[in-house]
């Protein structure tokens, strides 16, 4: 099958070309031999690489916490049909045995496969953050960071476990993460009150990413840096919920021009998930969406 007329996205650039694909593999850009008589006019379309989503809870009207393989399932023909290939079923911070439930569904979906995006394995958000940090997440079940409680929420899933989101100032946070690091789980600063000499301790003990940059941490200042300054003075990566609510435009510009494009991801909130179920223990506070502003080809910002 020969792609044509498409634009290709590239690492660094978007080009115009086609695409030869043989067996469902790609097996050249822009073939000089093509021996095929199936032809796709993509029109202008654009061709990319499959996203790979590390944080997502839900969609459809199905979550992560429903603890159910038909969940997983779900989620994943959704979101495939909107180019993502591959995601990390992110939890919830809810009692040891509803995440247990969760993760043992996601282990399943893991192996078994989906009629969708590739299940990686799971991202736990929580139950081991900040009361004062809380967002979104169920203060009721916050519990204390230990191996023990990792185990019991785990069991037999904890194979699965690809990352979690700890604050680094609780109590037990900086050892988890240190054993979990040698487990090969990536531990991520987010939900938290940490300051930024607490961050850097969490970042020396494994911690090597910070969940949705900005949302629920301590923020930069002069004078106190806090995780967001801890972001920015390490090599650890970031994400963002860059939709302009979560995050003003010209603070993601401010973020993107520190860490790069190598060192942080995008993630989008699912605004039909957050109508749907919202908090009732604390309500958001709305924002004024910023518009980027535009560059001339001066430079000058008009």
């Amino acid at each position: 099958m020969l792609l044509k007329n498409c634009n290709i996205v590239f690492l660094d650039k978007i080009e115009k070309g086609s695409i030869l694909i043989e067996n469902d593999v790609i097996k050249e850009i822009n073939p000089k031999i093509i021996n095929t008589n199936e032809e796709i006019d993509c029109k202008g379309l654009y061709v990319a690489p499959g996203f790979i989503d590390v944080h997502i809870h839900g969609a459809s009207g199905y979550d992560t916490m429903d603890g159910t393989f038909e969940a997983i399932n779900e989620i994943s023909k959704t979101i495939c049909k909107f180019g993502t290939t591959s995601f990390t079923p992110t939890t919830m911070t809810m009692s040891a045995s509803d995440i247990l439930k969760s993760m043992l569904a996601i282990k399943k979906a893991k192996i078994e496969g989906t009629d969708g995006a590739q299940v990686l394995g799971a991202h736990l958000e929580g139950p081991f953050i900040s009361p004062s940090a809380i967002g979104a997440q169920n203060p009721n079940y916050l519990i204390k960071p230990s191996y023990e409680n990792f185990e019991a929420m785990t069991g037999d899933a904890m194979d699965a476990v690809v990352s979690i989101t700890m604050a680094p100032e609780v109590d037990g946070a900086k050892e988890l993460a240190s054993i979990l690091t040698e487990k090969g789980i990536r531990c991520s600063i987010g939900h938290t009150k940490a300051t930024y000499e607490e961050a850097i301790e969490g970042i020396k003990s494994g911690f090597c990413h910070s969940t949705h940059l900005f949302n629920a941490m301590t923020g930069f200042t002069h004078r106190e840096p806090g995780v967001v300054g801890a972001t920015f003075d390490t090599d650890i990566t970031t994400e963002t919920i860059s939709d302009g609510i979560h995050i003003s435009y010209p603070s993601l510009r401010v973020a993107y021009n520190q860490k790069g494009t190598d060192k942080t991801l995008l993630v989008m909130a699912n605004k039909e998930k957050e109508t749907k179920n919202k908090t009732e223990y604390k309500k958001r506070p709305k924002h004024k969406k910023l518009e980027p502003y535009k560059r001339s080809k001066n430079g000058r910002i008009e």
